[in-house]
């Protein structure tokens, strides 16, 4: 099939099976906050608290919160108010966890970040 192609001043609309597409001028783009960086140790034991690192790109209401395999929450490790930067916070599960597969949500307003980490007793 043909593919046709009208430039209009800044937009450019690419026609092709009855679908368009509109593509503007390019934007900067940014990395949506918060930024999880990933935990560490990974796997690990209650014996060493896990870290948990990430980085704001604006000031948020911020919320880590710990939820098993199933998709239960399990616990909520922080909900504060920070500002822009880098941050790190330490998680040291109680006895209620069991080994297995956990995972962490980073949440700043609307914009979410998750990760995975394994537990080992």
């Amino acid at each position: 099939m043909e593919l046709l192609m009208i430039k209009i001043t800044l937009l450019s609309i690419v026609v092709t099976l009855g679908l368009v597409a509109c593509y503007g001028p390019k934007q900067q783009y940014e990395p949506p906050a918060p930024n999880a960086k990933g935990v560490y140790p990974n796997p690990f034991s209650p014996i060493r608290n896990l870290e948990i690192p990430y980085e704001l790109s604006d000031s948020c209401e911020i919320s880590i919160v710990i939820y098993d395999a199933k998709g239960v929450m399990r616990d909520t490790v922080l909900h504060d108010l920070k500002g822009p930067g880098a941050y790190q916070v330490l998680w040291e599960p109680d006895t209620s966890f069991t080994s297995g597969v956990y995972f962490y949500l980073l949440q700043c307003s609307e914009v979410r970040s998750t990760g995975k980490f394994v537990l080992l007793y």
